[in-house]
């Protein structure tokens, strides 16, 4: 009789599990590794793939940051006190007999002066008055002169101007302004007005004396719109415009024939800033419309192929649109509608190459727990103001400002988490510190993400200005200046190394440190516990309170300030947001430098 197969002493060894066969278990497929960005190397991946049995979390605990939060508040609203002037670290500097003129009241003073030229340039000239039977005038007919025209919107942006600088050197700077754009009466009248504010005194005491240099350049301006330039003297000629600027340039020559060359260059720069800034709100405005449009087709149709071709072609396409409106502001129409029918043209296809490309979400949000990227960040705002008081003390000492040089060390606080035990590719991934796609698509990347951007950014500025608008007629605040930036002083200096300083400080410095703090360390830890929107939105409210534009340049900066966030969630690096902020700052600071020229 056949015997029945005998059976295994021991059963299988773990070993023979493992290895599968006809009595072995099915052999277990290996996890697989979560998906990563693009543009990580095959080391990369096998390091950011996560152990067996491990859960990748961010060091920190709950402890820490919950006390991370507290210091975070309370190191944000003082340095919101700070950048508001509410709180001071380091010694005020001396008070110069007469302030500098900024750069943004010299900006809108040649905006004045520009505008009310314009208006004047384009009006067709005024009729002679008709003779009634009698041999006098007769009554006006109700249609305002083309002068009065100009004069009423140079008056209209006098007004304005007059609330936004109510110290006493800009009050007399606005009537050099008042001489040119309305008539030299009004700058008599708005002199005599300022003495009389300047020696006004206190009930019950005695009256003040006024400035000696306000006395003295009163004076000279009296003359000068009484009787001419030839009127004053060489020395009153050098202390106008030395204490003024391009006010007292402006003002010396009032007097001079239309023809005479340094009125024509004057008066000529401030209408060619003002053909500038109108051709830059148009070029931008039809650069925001085509990026929103793209970015609403891409969104609904696209596949996440071409997007960044589309991207490019529209950035190029609006190109010619400058140049047609620029071309329009000068009278050549024909020409100027031709380039930009073209621009149009080649939007719409940028457009039509965006239906087969898309968006493709890289970022990937943290596991909730952990607190080592938020007190990264709390670092930077302590660091922060420290840099100021450390370079007023070396100033103070040794005579030279190394606070250009010593604000760069606020990129060590980014370096914070892997002290804490934070690996190093999973720490590139946080703080976005890699090449996504490959650089030169994230530098694309960057620049189609702020044109598609600037709807978002325009509506924040117009809720900014409304806000402005309804502030002023909060009581107290008639005389409150507008929201403003210490780089229009410097900006109003015309110092080439502080303007190199203000490209380096704007241009680099704020682009790569700002955007690894802020997108990078901040909006990863947010992202671990809230959605997207809600991330962006508080990342940015901080960005903008601790901006020195004062609070009610709040929303303009959070709007770009989202637009970064958002940039970020879509690419992952912050190579793209970076890009778009340095294009923001480098492209208003140029702006800015051609208005002062």
């Amino acid at each position: 009789m056949d015997q029945p197969p005998s059976r295994p002493e021991f059963p299988p060894g773990p070993e023979e599990y493992a290895s599968g066969g006809a009595r072995g278990r099915p052999e277990r497929p290996a996890p697989i590794a979560p998906p990563v960005e693009s543009g990580i190397g095959a080391e990369e991946r096998a390091a950011l793939a996560p152990p067996p049995g491990r859960d990748p979390r961010t060091p920190g605990g709950p402890v820490a940051g919950g006390l991370t939060w507290i210091l975070l508040i309370v190191t944000t609203l003082f340095v919101f006190a700070m950048q508001s002037g509410l709180v001071s670290l380091t010694p005020p500097p001396p008070e110069e007999e007469v302030p500098s003129p900024d750069g943004l009241i010299q900006i809108m003073g040649r905006y004045n002066v520009g505008a009310t030229r314009m208006l004047s340039g384009m009006q067709p000239p005024a009729a002679p008055a008709a003779e009634s039977e009698d041999g006098e005038d007769a009554e006006d007919d109700g249609v305002a002169d083309p002068e009065d025209q100009a004069v009423v919107i140079g008056l209209q942006l006098l007004q304005q101007m007059d609330t936004m600088f109510p110290a006493t050197a800009n009050r007399l700077r606005l009537a050099m302004v008042a001489g040119e754009t309305v008539a030299p009466e009004e700058a008599i009248r708005r002199i005599d007005e300022l003495l009389e504010d300047a020696r006004e005194s206190a009930e019950g005491e005695e009256p003040v004396e006024a400035p000696a240099w306000l006395v003295e350049d009163s004076a000279t301006l009296r003359l000068l719109y009484l009787d001419g330039a030839d009127a004053i003297s060489d020395q009153q000629r050098e202390d106008l415009v030395e204490r003024h600027g391009w006010f007292g340039e402006l003002a010396l020559v009032n007097s001079a024939d239309d023809d005479d060359p340094l009125r024509k260059e004057i008066l000529g720069s401030s209408t060619r800033f003002l053909v500038l800034i109108i051709t830059v709100f148009f070029g931008v405005g039809l650069a925001g419309l085509a990026g929103l449009v793209t970015l609403i087709v891409v969104s609904a149709f696209g596949s996440g192929r071409s997007l960044l071709t589309a991207g490019a072609t529209i950035a190029v396409a609006t190109l010619p649109g400058f140049a047609g409106l620029a071309l329009n502001i000068m009278g050549l129409g024909f020409f100027g509608n031709w380039l930009i029918f073209m621009s149009l043209c080649a939007v719409m296809v940028g457009v039509l190459i965006a239906v087969n490309g898309g968006l493709k979400k890289r970022y990937k949000a943290p596991e909730a727990g952990g607190s080592a990227y938020l007190e990264s960040f709390t670092m930077f705002l302590i660091w922060f103001p420290a840099v100021s008081v450390l370079g007023a003390i070396i100033a103070g000492a040794m005579g030279v400002d190394l606070t250009p040089i010593l604000i760069w060390t606020l990129l060590l606080c980014a370096f914070f988490p892997l002290a804490r035990g934070a690996r190093w590719l999973e720490w590139k991934r946080a703080m976005g510190w890699h090449r996504g796609a490959g650089f030169f698509k994230e530098v694309l990347a960057g620049v189609f993400g702020y044109i598609a951007g600037l709807p978002i950014f325009a509506l924040a500025v117009l809720i900014t200005l409304v806000l402005g608008a309804a502030a002023a007629y909060l009581p107290g605040q008639e005389s409150a200046g507008p929201p403003t930036h210490p780089i229009f002083e410097q900006l109003g200096g015309g110092d080439l190394w502080g303007v190199v300083q203000i490209y380096l400080l704007a241009a680099v410095w704020a682009p790569v440190v700002e955007e690894t703090m802020f997108r990078g360390a901040l909006y990863h830890h947010l992202r671990g516990a809230l959605g997207v929107v809600s991330a962006a939105l508080f990342s940015s409210f901080i960005f903008a309170f601790i901006h020195p534009q004062g609070i009610i340049a709040v929303p303009a900066l959070m709007g770009l300030a989202l637009v970064f966030a958002l940039m970020r969630e879509w690419r992952g690096s912050i190579i793209g947001p970076m890009v778009a902020h340095a294009m923001h700052n480098a492209t208003l600071i140029t702006i800015l430098l051609i208005g002062l020229s």
